[in-house]
């Protein structure tokens, strides 16, 4: 009888001993994702993922989804994993999942998608400028990066780019080079260190100047139809080749000295307020300037080089 009544009392024992231990150690509380934040621009995403309980998150990150499938560990600051997912193209969708550990087993969370903005930049011309001039190779470029650009040479590698927009970053470039075929319309104004122009593309039919330390400008092949320097006052040499233009304005143009030229429309050119003119070649070919009919000159240049078809008539002013 003793005995039956010492393993009763032992099995009580043992049973409030395991139901004080239970109270004692709740179950574990899962991590649960209370915030999401997407700062999205047009070639980054920055994304933070916000958690209860984050102390029993071990480690973080995002399954990225572009061309493939990347996993990427996040940094873990207080209760928030955070991952700045670079080199993203603009107006372009993209897919992630937030993923943790607790020691034991990874967790996913629910596929997410965001859409990159469009860029303030042409597209062709921000890739063609990451891969030439992001020098810490992070797919973007810094405010520092952009401004020891002095040289856009973008017509050697025929950069197709379809506007100007993004020129303006770029604020200390001296040289530029523009070769697209897809190119219409030049907008320079955002440049205002340009000293030396190129421009070719049979596409392109206007041009704008708002530049005032630009000394030199070449133009090859466009169709551009009027030309207009009055926003480049420092303008000393221009060559033209091929560019059917029917009026062309040098009134505030006083520092010209060099003007070389085949292939315009042009009747009348009147270079009377360029004081400095030394050369002037178009030729000795009445078919290099079939249209030209008068060309008007200061009285004040002294050239060492006239070339001009002897059907055109010189007057001096």
């Amino acid at each position: 009888m003793f005995k039956k009544n010492s393993i009763i009392l032992y099995c009580l024992l043992s049973f409030a001993l395991f139901a004080n231990c239970s109270k004692s150690q709740p179950e574990a509380i899962e991590p649960a994702l209370t915030d999401i934040v997407e700062d999205i621009t047009y070639y980054s995403a920055k994304l933070s993922a916000t958690f209860n309980h984050a102390e029993r998150i071990l480690s973080g990150g995002f399954y990225l989804e572009s061309a493939g499938l990347e996993k990427v560990e996040a940094t873990l600051s207080g209760n928030t994993l955070s991952y700045e997912w670079t080199g993203l193209s603009p107006e372009t969708e993209y897919s992630y999942q937030v993923y943790f550990t607790n020691g034991k087993e990874e967790r996913k969370l629910e596929k997410r998608t965001f859409r990159t903005v469009k860029a303030p930049c042409d597209e062709a011309l921000w890739n063609w400028a990451v891969k030439k001039f992001d020098t810490d190779g992070n797919g973007d470029l810094s405010s520092e990066e952009l401004a020891a650009v002095t040289e856009l040479n973008l017509g050697e590698e025929l950069i197709p780019i379809k506007t100007c927009n993004g020129l303006d970053l770029f604020p200390n470039a001296e040289n530029l080079y523009l070769n697209s075929p897809v190119l219409q319309t030049v907008e320079l104004s955002g440049l205002p260190k340009l000293a030396d122009c190129w421009v070719r593309g049979n596409n392109v039919e206007s041009i704008s100047f708002d530049n005032p330390l630009l000394t030199k400008f070449r133009a090859d092949g466009t169709k551009i139809t009027n030309l207009d320097f009055s926003g480049a006052t420092a303008l000393q040499n221009i060559e033209i080749y091929g560019v059917p233009f029917k009026q062309i304005h040098f009134e505030n143009n006083p520092n010209m000295d060099t003007f070389v030229l085949t292939g315009s429309k042009a009747e009348v050119i009147d270079m009377s307020m360029c004081h400095k003119m030394y050369r002037i070649d178009f030729g000795d070919k009445a078919s290099t300037v079939p249209y030209l009919k008068k060309l008007i000159l200061s009285k004040d240049s002294v050239f060492e080089v006239m070339l001009v078809p002897s059907s055109v008539v010189i007057e001096y002013k």
